[in-house]
């Protein structure tokens, strides 16, 4: 995410946060990535009023911007910007006032992100049957899963979190003990109990990565592939998965890198991971 260059720091920094519809606009993307579409929501504004407040404090440095596709998303990235900025910000953040206003945004605001996962789980429910062909064009038939079978030792007990239709369980179940898919689309392990019938070391779970529906220290990996941007938190994704792992690793080092297909994904976004 990139940040506009300032022609006048100081008086640019604090001109962008003389409107009260930027601070609350500013304290609500400390939070959370936002897209325009989802401001305009949040804020009950029109695009253009919104796309305008957006990019002042864009160009004053306070807010970062990442094109999605079509979209364009927005977020104060408080821990990258400069001490004194940070400084200021807090001090700032502290003193908004908006006579009962920031309530009413916290409550749009939760009601755009429960939007966000409806129409993920929407979207995979539709798609299931097509899932494969999706993901093939998109991503190629074999991105990473010809590899991983030999990563995996053959006593070992595998967690393929947001298995969609299986077709990763497929290729790992003959090499390892168990495979457990865990998905939260009803249709999506529809279509894998269907492709992997076959199989009597595959088990099927229903339930969100936020929430897994396994027992701590239950399994000995867990694979997920293509799934934490569909995660509203991924934080609390990535901390269920090292509640389940049987022996946790380390604080993880992740490295979030751009979709090969970023402009043509069709499906619904929630958090890039």
């Amino acid at each position: 995410m990139k940040r506009s260059p300032i022609k006048n720091p100081l008086t640019d920094r604090l001109a962008a946060l003389s409107e009260l519809l930027r601070l609350r606009m500013c304290r609500l993307l400390e939070r959370e990535e936002l897209s325009v579409g989802e401001v305009c929501r949040v804020f009950q504004v029109p695009q253009s009023t919104a796309s305008r407040h957006l990019k002042t404090l864009t160009d004053a440095g306070w807010l970062a911007r990442r094109a999605d596709g079509t979209a364009t998303y927005y977020r104060l990235p408080l821990q990258d910007l400069p001490d004194d900025w940070a400084i200021l910000w807090r001090t700032v953040a502290g003193q908004i006032d908006a006579n009962g206003q920031l309530d009413e945004d916290d409550r749009r605001l939760e009601a755009v992100l429960a939007e966000r996962h409806t129409d993920s789980i929407s979207y995979f429910g539709r798609v299931a049957g097509e899932w494969d062909r999706i993901r093939g064009e998109l991503f190629g038939r074999s991105y990473a899963a010809r590899a991983i079978p030999a990563l995996l030792p053959p006593d070992w007990t595998v967690a393929y979190l947001g298995c969609g239709t299986g077709a990763n369980a497929e290729l790992i179940a003959p090499f390892v003990r168990e495979v457990v898919c865990v998905d939260q689309s009803e249709p999506m392990l529809d279509a894998a109990r269907e492709r992997l019938a076959r199989f009597e070391n595959v088990r099927f779970v229903q339930g969100p990565l936020e929430a897994l529906p396994l027992a701590d220290r239950s399994v000995d990996a867990a694979m997920c592939l293509l799934v934490l941007h569909h995660v509203a938190e991924p934080a609390d994704a990535l901390r269920e998965v090292r509640r389940v792992l049987k022996q946790p690793p380390p604080p993880p080092q992740a490295a979030a890198l751009p979709r090969a297909a970023e402009t043509s994904d069709p499906r619904p976004r929630a958090a890039e991971g």
